[in-house]
């Protein structure tokens, strides 16, 4: 139904009154007036802006209630716009018309919820798309944070402990230099986040996806690393888990580097390459730090390709390795598997030692619950001599030796050719 005009109303007006009144009753000029006066202040209440006073006295309301009504008004005019929040500790919201403008304002524990892609094309160098402050949780709600456009950095952590969900948010690093998420140089001592759900992919031959001098515990993620390096343990010797997560590595990259003395542990993980055109190790940088491998698939390229290169290696569950480890310490607590013509419940222990050609000649070993036993016999090859030492001690020990749950076991040897790998199996 259209709405009539002021004159349309005052037309109707003047026809429907026209009888003068008798003994002194209100004539019809008296009620045209009186209804005239009412028209004209109607529109002009309608047409003015209306203030909290107006407002409350037009409606009958308190003009404290008003007041909260014009605030909710307000609120939900910025949601509409651009629905960035925080969430308090008392459960109480507040809406900003941007993530910066919302951060700004954050304070430890406030959860800051993203539900609309974060992604600013001005934000370059050491700048990030969130630069988070102390202990702020963040839950992106699916959508991206960066985009195949963007340049500088996309999630930065300074201190603090909160929780990030991703809810399958991708998570971009672009430009030389970037980082997807990272503590570089920000983070402080006893920092730890926990993140869930992103998926992170860089694509340049320096962008790092995850560049850590933090504690982190990552739950069902994907790293997606085509050029550059998918996790980088760095300073203040960060422990790093990833539980449930996916790693696909191609061209030039690594899985995880660790250049400080990093403990990284994966759990139910499969780390996998594809088209890599890398030449050294998949997990690791150099002797440095502990790669502990629970229930974890590692495929490298090759069996003969190094695949994992740490101080420490721990491998535990059913964890599978292709490739090569290189490690000062290897202790493999994974169940002996029954060999054939054996009886189902008699588990027999292997030890394997692995001497790359440019590796030393020397390894030590710290024996787990499975690896403690008897053994009787080894196989060797491209070994000249070998010689077993337990617990540092003065003389070599011979065939067959007893080994015990944190008993240590050098195995030294000389090869029969300088230039080719050896190998050292022991059975029981």
């Amino acid at each position: 139904m259209e709405s009539k005009t002021q004159a349309q109303l005052l037309a109707e007006l003047n026809a429907n009154i026209r009888s003068t009144g008798n003994g002194g009753k209100t004539t019809a000029d008296d009620v045209r007036q009186i209804l005239t006066s009412l028209i004209e202040e109607l529109f002009n209440r309608t047409a003015a802006p209306t203030t909290d006073d107006t407002l409350a006295q037009a409606t009958g309301q308190s003009t404290t209630l008003a007041m909260s009504q014009k605030a909710v008004t307000d609120a939900l005019a910025i949601f509409v716009t651009n629905p960035t929040n925080l969430v308090h500790p008392n459960r109480t919201r507040d809406y900003y018309a941007t993530a910066a403008a919302a951060i700004a304002q954050a304070s430890a524990g406030d959860t800051l919820v993203l539900p609309a892609p974060v992604s600013d094309v001005t934000v370059i160098g050491n700048e990030a798309q969130l630069f988070l402050s102390s202990g702020l949780s963040v839950h992106t709600e699916g959508f991206d944070v960066g985009s195949l456009l963007t340049s500088g950095d996309a999630i930065t952590l300074v201190g603090g402990s909160g929780k990030f969900v991703g809810n399958n948010s991708r998570v971009f690093s672009n430009s030389d230099g970037a980082w997807g998420m990272g503590a570089y140089g920000n983070a402080v001592p006893g920092m730890f986040y926990e993140v869930y759900d992103l998926h992170f992919a860089n694509r340049t031959t320096t962008a790092v996806i995850f560049n850590s001098d933090c504690d982190v515990h990552f739950y069902n993620c994907h790293f997606n690393s085509s050029n550059g390096t998918a996790v980088w343990g760095r300073l203040n010797n960060p422990r790093l888990y990833f539980h449930n997560c996916l790693f696909r590595i191609t061209g030039t990259s690594h899985a995880a580097r660790l250049s400080a003395p990093v403990k990284m542990v994966f759990e139910n993980c499969l780390i996998q390459t594809q088209d890599r055109t890398a030449t050294d190790h998949l997990l690791g940088n150099a002797q440095v730090g502990e790669v502990h491998l629970i229930n974890t698939t590692v495929l490298a390229e090759t069996p003969a390709t190094s695949a994992i290169k740490a101080s420490r290696v721990v491998l535990q569950g059913n964890t599978s390795i292709t490739g090569l480890i290189e490690a000062a310490t290897i202790i493999d607590e994974r169940p002996a598997a029954t060999g054939p013509g054996q009886v189902a419940d008699v588990i027999g222990s292997i030890l394997e030692f692995v001497f790359e050609a440019d590796t030393a000649d020397a390894f030590v070993r710290t024996m787990g619950t499975y690896q403690a036993g008897e053994y009787r016999t080894n196989s060797l090859q491209n070994v000249a001599t070998v010689a077993y030492t337990i617990n540092n001690a003065a003389s070599p020990a011979t065939l067959p030796f007893t080994l015990i749950m944190g008993d240590t076991l050098e195995v030294r040897i000389t090869r029969a050719s300088m230039t080719q790998a050896a190998t050292v199996i022991l059975q029981s």
